[in-house]
């Protein structure tokens, strides 16, 4: 599909009054045609070229979240969304608004609109929207999508500030490393050759980083940084590698926790929209990113095809825990399997919490032990010399 861009229009409508607004299109010639339909006179026609904030999932959920609310006080789709072009300041999402609008108008259903922006709202949103609507409970359905979208933006800033502290560390560690060896070992240097005699090996290996880095730390840094860069850009990895990798990737703990609380959080939303579970297993298939769970997820799919359980199916691949697995067989033959599926990705998100709180916790003081231990060893090996001369002359 090809991405949409926004054009800025003035004309005359039939009446020969002066009238003013934007279009979405793929092209400059596709938005004319769509305007002569409309019945407008075309005087300018020009693409808007936007430089301000992209539109994010904070903006996205907040959206659906007063779409919702909009719906639920029985306020029609159109009006819901005249109403929230007017009072949302954000320029990009103004201009998406009132393109939806305007499609809706012209007879698309909502899934249909949003399926034209591929961008902004990816096929998940869509396609739990258009269950939604067949079932007649796309209210509940946009209040549940916002309060996913909310919360995985909480988990994502969560994780993001749980690795922001370990990064200034180690950014610290490096200035402060990189700040010595430049300016403050050449000092010693330069007393060290005063004593005529073997430096500590420490010393001396200290000593050579510095000279490596001077003379040759910039360019080293470059190099590394284009050779990089040039990797990335005309080679893919293989294929093994990145299984090899991905395979480690998910024995962590705290990424196994995460990827299960997205896809049940998901899957939960996708069978309240009144989906067949053949249908969100396929839908949600297409959102996870691991080969792992890609093919785990075809193997369930094929397992349900050939008239076996879901829980039998998932026994089969031991896609996800023991314990999860019979929570699963217990739930579908008590028929609660929708309850059961939301509580696991509430639990599974509670987790990924307590985890990301314990590892703070715990790298806070290891990493504030390593940078003392660092900048102990680089002093230890520029005064260790000064030490054992002076016993010597003692």
């Amino acid at each position: 599909m090809q991405q949409s861009n926004t054009y800025r229009w003035d004309g005359l409508d039939a009446q020969g009054q002066r009238i003013s607004g934007e279009i979405q299109a793929t092209n400059k010639t596709y938005a004319a045609v769509l305007l002569h339909k409309q019945g407008v006179h075309i005087k300018k026609l020009s693409r808007r070229l936007y430089r301000n904030k992209p539109i994010k999932k904070y903006d996205i959920f907040h959206f659906f979240m007063r779409l919702s609310a909009l719906m639920k006080a029985h306020i029609t789709l159109i009006e819901a969304l005249r109403l929230l072009e007017k009072e949302t300041q954000h320029p990009r999402l103004k201009s998406l608004i009132s393109v939806l609008a305007q499609d809706i108008k012209q007879g698309l259903s909502l899934a249909q609109a949003l399926e034209k922006h591929p961008k902004t709202f990816n096929q998940t949103l869509h396609h739990t929207i258009h269950f939604g609507e067949k079932s007649g409970y796309l209210v509940t359905v946009l209040h549940t999508l916002s309060e996913h979208l909310q919360q995985q933006d909480r988990l994502k800033q969560k994780i993001k500030a749980s690795c922001s502290y370990p990064l200034i560390i180690i950014c610290m560690s490096l200035l402060i490393t990189v700040g010595m060896l430049h300016f403050i070992v050449p000092q010693f240097q330069s007393l060290f050759a005063h004593f005529n005699a073997a430096l500590p090996k420490p010393t001396q290996y200290l000593i050579l980083l510095a000279d490596t880095l001077k003379h040759y730390g910039l360019g080293g840094i470059l190099l590394s940084l284009g050779m990089i860069f040039s990797l990335k850009c005309s080679m893919t990895m293989p294929s093994f590698i990145k299984l090899t990798l991905e395979k480690l990737w998910l024995k962590i703990p705290l990424v196994r926790s995460y990827c299960e609380a997205e896809q049940f959080s998901l899957l939960a939303i996708v069978l309240k929209s009144s989906a067949p579970l053949l249908g969100s297993l396929e839908l949600m298939k297409t959102t996870v990113k691991y080969h792992f769970y890609r093919s785990g997820l075809s193997s369930v799919i094929l397992g349900l095809n050939t008239g076996q359980s879901f829980g039998q199916a998932l026994m089969k691949v031991s896609l996800y825990s023991k314990t999860t697995t019979e929570l699963m067989l217990i739930a579908e033959s008590s028929g609660r399997l929708q309850e059961m599926v939301r509580h696991i990705g509430k639990t599974q998100t509670e987790l990924c919490y307590t985890k990301l709180d314990a590892l703070s916790r715990l790298m806070e003081p290891a990493l504030m032990a390593l940078l003392g231990l660092w900048i102990g060893a680089l002093i230890f090996a520029l005064y260790l010399p000064i030490f054992q001369f002076g016993l010597l002359l003692s």
